[in-house]
């Protein structure tokens, strides 16, 4: 973690260019306090307000929605991108509830369906990926299922110090571990004690370590560390989704059947392909709760024009 010392300045008081984090974690802290529908609506408006502070945020969406959802109107696209919005700020609301909240209270507020499928891969002793992707209810859905079922996370550190150390700390309580995403060896040693991992695979991280494969038709930048570490370990490869459900009842955490032939017959192109298109299913059950403000057609193949 980063030194506390260009935190705080030496009259022990914080520096200005960390006040909006330092509000954005009071916040956070004050409304976990309230009852959850409360919170959910108090989200929604820190989700209208971002809208409208965060153009650069807001471009990078819009064109994300216009890249995946073609068949939508321009009315029906600026509509979601409005809910999705409207969503991100729930979801820094409900980090303070994932960090602060009693745990007797929050499992009454998740539904999981599919724990069969986890138990299954676990049994063959190989450890488990559990693939999963950038839906923003991430971290409350880590604090629901993560220290129950012994998950451990990758982690990637943040730029923002301060923000980093927050969600740090919040993630480290919801889950059994944090490894550090280019810690192989580590993440290699907890699945041969035959733990599941936490593994996104739908970020754009350049082309160092990953290949062009179709997400919602168009090539994107995938990543192959997860394919790599199953045919490496013999780890399964269990995906799981979630959602929040509406009206403030809560969540929704579905495991899926561990896919199957990755580590024998099937191609690593094909892996991929196949994981793309688990990944845009479920983002098509609830596209305003996935997180659009990631450049994910960053890198581009040769010649190609940027999108963004």
């Amino acid at each position: 973690m980063a030194n506390n010392a260009e935190k705080i300045s030496p009259m022990g008081f914080v520096h200005p260019r960390h006040w909006p984090s330092w509000l954005s974690i009071g916040i956070v802290y004050i409304t976990s306090y309230l009852p959850y529908h409360w919170q959910v609506v108090i989200g929604c408006y820190i989700g209208k307000l971002a809208y409208w502070v965060m153009p650069g945020r807001r471009h990078i969406a819009k064109v994300n929605l216009h890249l995946c959802f073609p068949e939508l109107t321009a009315e029906q696209r600026q509509q979601l991108l409005k809910q999705n919005f409207a969503e991100m700020g729930v979801s820094i609301v409900e980090m303070g509830l994932a960090y602060w909240g009693k745990d007797d209270y929050l499992q009454r507020l998740v539904n999981i369906e599919g724990k069969e499928h986890l138990d299954a891969a676990l049994q063959k002793g190989k450890g488990v990926i559990l693939l999963c992707a950038h839906f923003i209810t991430m971290d409350m859905v880590a604090r629901l299922v993560g220290k129950r079922y012994g998950i451990w996370g990758v982690y990637r550190p943040q730029k923002k110090l301060l923000f980093d150390r927050f969600l740090f700390r919040l993630r480290s309580r919801a889950l059994s571990g944090l490894l550090h995403r280019k810690d192989i060896r580590a993440i290699v040693q907890c699945l041969k004690q035959n733990y599941p991992i936490y593994y996104a695979a739908d970020q754009d991280y350049g082309l160092r370590h990953s290949v062009f494969s179709a997400f919602f038709n168009i090539p994107a930048a995938t990543i192959t560390a997860g394919f790599r570490l199953a045919k490496l370990s013999g780890a399964a490869i269990v995906p799981v989704f979630h959602y929040r459900l509406p009206r403030a009842q809560g969540y929704q955490i579905v495991f899926h059947p561990a896919l199957e032939n990755v580590s024998e017959e099937e191609s690593l192109t094909d892996s991929l392909a196949r994981t793309n298109r688990l990944i845009e299913d479920a983002i098509r059950i609830c596209p305003e709760q996935y997180l659009w403000v990631h450049r994910r057609f960053k890198t581009r193949p040769d010649g190609a024009p940027g999108f963004y």
